[in-house]
């Protein structure tokens, strides 16, 4: 298993690479456009199509590859989600064979023989990939504020002993092993920054100024403050979780949320609300992160139907639960649980039948996990 991770370093940006970054973006959008006029789908055809045009500007060769490179995924894009393609941002994409890294000198070229140098800034954290001689380099995206060069490495699959379920909710993650609850994880601080930036953005735009472009740009930075604070309140949980399934063995058990948002799409007042709150909710991106961490440490990843994983009883199986506030209750067996609780021992037995019981009937595998208690909390008395 090939585990990727990039990682990102500062610099202070020049006026030559912002004119790189000027010439790049507009061979970005020119290949867009070629492409769509000439239905073109292949890249090695679309570089061979743009290719004279592209080479007038005097850049590097493997730029104008980097930048058809690109302009081939968001035509792939566009083709699948009918999205305008155009891109806006600055950035350059660098092939492992084209740039240099000496110590903290990163060399690009910008045009034959004529090469850009930046100085990186070196922290403890970087030290432990630059150091690493097993770890193989990739290519390397370059935007006005950060370098992210791209480390990979071969990872071998540990053998799992156990399972590890994960049950992503808007305030909590809740985790559970075959055997029973384990831990709940508090993410209400992500609500929290949401609601907080939304107020702040409401207010801009009741007293918006004249200046339209001012606004949006200013818009656009609050947009990104919420994005980096999010995304650092993820990357603790989805660290502490690979981290536990590390020291004990276990393989990280998901599940399968596509398509959740597009069946709350029309409906009355409460589905608008809903619909509201699907939208805000980062499951998505956590188990990104998860995952990729995961495979990192080499560690297996499955991920599971969540169909009922709320509304069957973790004990017996029966699945006419009743729900009082956020607590089930099972007529059959009378088990009493946080129905959070109840998912994420449902997800990891699920996962346990996924990976332990290859040669034996669901229905079996399921009748010998009934038998097992839950462990962890007294789920008899747990209140939410």
């Amino acid at each position: 298993m090939l585990g990727v991770k990039g990682v990102r370093f500062t610099y202070s940006c020049s006026e030559d690479l912002m004119s790189l970054f000027e010439s790049f973006r507009w061979m970005v959008n020119e290949a867009i456009k070629v492409g769509l006029e000439k239905k073109i789908t292949s890249r090695f055809r679309l570089i061979k199509t743009v290719y004279e045009d592209f080479k007038k500007l005097g850049l590097h060769t493997h730029h104008i590859l980097s930048a058809c490179e690109i302009a081939c995924a968001i035509l792939k894009n566009h083709r699948k989600h009918g999205r305008k393609p155009y891109v806006k941002k600055l950035m350059l994409k660098v092939d492992n064979q084209a740039y240099k890294l000496e110590g903290d000198v990163l060399r690009i070229p910008r045009a034959p023989r004529e090469f850009i140098e930046l100085k990186l800034k070196i922290r403890d954290y970087h030290k432990q990939f630059l150091e690493d001689s097993s770890l193989h380099r990739g290519s390397v995206v370059v935007t006005p504020n950060m370098a992210i060069i791209s480390f990979s490495k071969e990872a071998f699959i540990t053998e799992p002993r156990r399972v590890l379920g994960i049950d992503i909710n808007e305030r909590t993650v809740d985790l559970a092993t075959e055997q029973g609850y384990l831990e709940r994880i508090d993410i209400k601080a992500i609500p929290t920054i949401q609601h907080e930036y939304r107020v702040k953005r409401e207010r801009i735009q009741r007293n918006i100024c004249h200046n339209l472009r001012k606004t949006r740009r200013f818009l656009a930075k609050l947009k990104g403050r919420q994005t980096r604070r999010i995304e650092a309140v993820l990357h603790k949980v989805s660290k502490k979780i690979v981290e536990y399934a590390k020291q004990t063995k276990s393989a990280i058990v998901l599940e399968k949320l596509k398509g959740l948002r597009k069946n709350h799409r029309k409906g009355n007042r409460k589905g608008r609300a809903l619909r509201g709150r699907l939208n805000s909710w980062n499951y998505g991106k956590l188990q990104k992160f998860i995952e990729y961490k995961a495979k990192w440490e080499g560690i297996l990843v499955i991920y599971v139907n969540p169909k009922g994983t709320s509304t069957s009883c973790s004990k017996c199986g029966c699945s006419g639960l009743k729900l009082i506030g956020r607590v089930v209750e099972c007529p059959r067996c009378g088990l009493i649980l946080d129905r959070d609780i109840n998912a994420s021992i449902n997800i990891a037995k699920r996962g346990w039948v996924a990976l332990f019981s290859h040669n034996i009937q669901p229905n079996e595998a399921m009748k010998q996990l009934k038998d097992v208690e839950p462990s962890g909390l007294e789920v008899n008395s747990y209140q939410s």
